[in-house]
């Protein structure tokens, strides 16, 4: 049934306007085992449903997870909400219950709102001053208990980051927090939204997805980019399903573990008439397909003058598969204030054959009306705006003081074509890329030529500086590799681009001293 909390939610505004909101294209109910083998067609597809108040007679379901081939579910009383009978439930992936354990008394009926899980352990929050732990077992762990951060009143969503071994929570209205396991706060920053309720890790971008209880039906995934500390602006609301007539968010968690096939988000609806569990398709665990780009600005460092200006960028894409790949290809710019301006350039759908690579030379506008500071000119591949399969970026400045110069008045990106047609040039004429990579202190690079032709290898620093022209004349069609020596060069990333007639392809290789 709906909560008190459900009241609440209906008189709250929304905290923020997000761009965009995907719909289910296609939703299957029940157990998985019901229709194998799992839909991966589209993002957010619904592979698993159940109605666990009824498995679990508990009308008080708040947190999800799947971890050591169980569901876990954390409730509070039975009945109503009451201190002394919070639990923690384990089930089957086809949501069959398969027992559970008291939480430990912490002074509320509500009890663990959300779950997080390192891979070794799952944790829950409350109002308690602790993040209680405990292993697959459903055995406490006071050992590995995490302290709730100075300043936030309540752990109610909360979610594990594995690059950093820390933890990310919120609560209605309050401000975010990124906390170490002794509590020591590695960020914080203003709410937007106004009730937040759980969190997933998503180590793809990284983004943390958080879902909030705001609005109608009240069931809405937020992107969160926990590098930046800013909403993308990519929503998802999760439709009524199974005879809801109301539905508002839950715990949530992440978890590579569910399908062999795709990595998904497992949530918890608190609903109108029962609460139920979900699990959302995300990425194919596979991994990403092999596609990469490559951004080398002209004569860096970039400066526009305040009336605007605009500089030019080589942009290279490379499919490293064995098969022929279709993607899109974005550019987005990260403003001063940390906000993120884009498309600037597409989304664009490529189709590049295998081992094929495309190089295009384009301009970017700067408008006069773009504010003062340092920007991030970002290029990314993959599943638009969903999933990034690879990216690479430069900085530039617009300064606040100039000499003038003609008037800029937009943010026009113009130059040789990126049209949804292309499929790349002849496959022969290829960058392989360089082995090993990272190296010290030599690497060989690896190019093919579909046509003899007067080619030119040459290195570069990332200030654009020449490094070393390694190749430098005629050369036959087919295979060539060519040695590169950085003895008397610095750690750090550097650039090579490979030209052969009217073709130009670039890459970027990483010396480790």
């Amino acid at each position: 049934m709906r909560k008190l909390l459900s009241v609440l939610c209906v008189m709250m505004l929304a905290g923020s306007a997000l761009a965009i909101d995907t719909a289910v294209t296609d939703m299957a109910v029940g157990p998985v085992a019901n229709y194998e083998p799992p839909q991966i067609d589209a993002q957010w597809d619904m592979l698993f449903w159940s109605n666990i108040q009824a498995t679990l007679a508990n009308q008080l379901l708040l947190g999800g997870a799947f971890a050591g081939n169980y569901f876990w579910i954390t409730g509070g009383g039975l009945s109503s909400a009451t201190t002394t009978d919070n639990r923690i439930y384990r089930l089957t992936p086809t949501g069959a219950a398969v027992d559970s354990f008291l939480q430990p008394n912490v002074g509320s009926g509500w009890g663990f709102r959300d779950i997080a899980f390192d891979g070794t352990y799952l944790y829950g929050g409350c109002e308690s001053t602790t993040i209680t732990a405990w292993d697959l077992t459903g055995a406490l762990a006071p050992a590995m208990n995490v302290t709730r951060p100075a300043g936030s009143a309540l752990v109610r969503a909360l979610a594990y980051d594995p690059i950093t071994d820390s933890f990310w929570t919120g609560n209605f209205g309050s401000a975010l927090f990124n906390f170490t396991r002794t509590g020591s706060i590695i960020w914080t920053g203003p709410a937007t939204l106004t009730a937040v309720y759980g969190m997933a890790w998503d180590a793809t971008g990284p983004w943390l997805w958080i879902y909030d209880q705001t609005g109608t039906p009240g069931t809405k995934f937020h992107q969160f980019n926990p590098t930046t500390h800013v909403y993308t602006g990519v929503t998802y609301t999760v439709p009524l399903f199974g005879g809801l007539t109301a539905n508002i968010a839950g715990g949530a968690e992440w978890s590579d573990t569910y399908s062999a096939m795709v990595s998904t988000i497992v949530a918890v609806g608190q609903g109108t008439a029962f609460d139920n569990l979900y699990v959302l398709e995300m990425y194919p665990t596979g991994g990403f397909p092999n596609i990469t780009v490559t951004m080398v600005p002209e004569n860096p460092p970039i400066i526009i003058p305040p009336a605007g200006g605009s500089f030019n960028w080589t942009g290279t894409v490379t499919n490293g598969e064995t098969t022929t790949q279709t993607f899109d290809f974005w550019i987005m710019v990260t403003l001063p204030n940390g906000n993120i301006y884009g498309p600037a350039l597409g989304p664009v759908a490529l189709t590049l054959n295998a081992s094929a690579q495309i190089s295009r030379v384009r301009t970017q506008a700067i408008p006069a009306s773009a504010p003062s500071g340092n920007y991030t000119y970002t290029a990314k591949v993959g599943d638009y705006p969903s999933a990034t399969y690879d990216s690479d970026s430069f900085p530039f400045t617009k300064s606040a003081v100039g000499d003038g110069g003609a008037w800029v008045g937009e943010w026009a990106n113009t130059g040789e074509s990126f049209e949804a047609s292309v499929t790349a040039a002849p496959a022969s004429f290829a960058l392989q890329g360089n082995y090993p990579n990272p190296f010290n202190p030599t690497t060989t690079i690896n190019f093919s030529l579909g046509n003899a032709d007067n080619v030119t290898l040459s290195v570069y620093d990332l200030s654009g500086r020449l490094v070393s022209t390694l190749v430098d004349g005629y050369r036959e069609a087919g295979s060539h590799a060519v040695s590169f020596d950085a003895s008397g060069l610095a750690s750090g990333v550097y650039m090579y681009r490979l030209t052969a007639g009217a073709q130009t392809v670039s890459a970027k290789m990483i010396l480790s001293k």
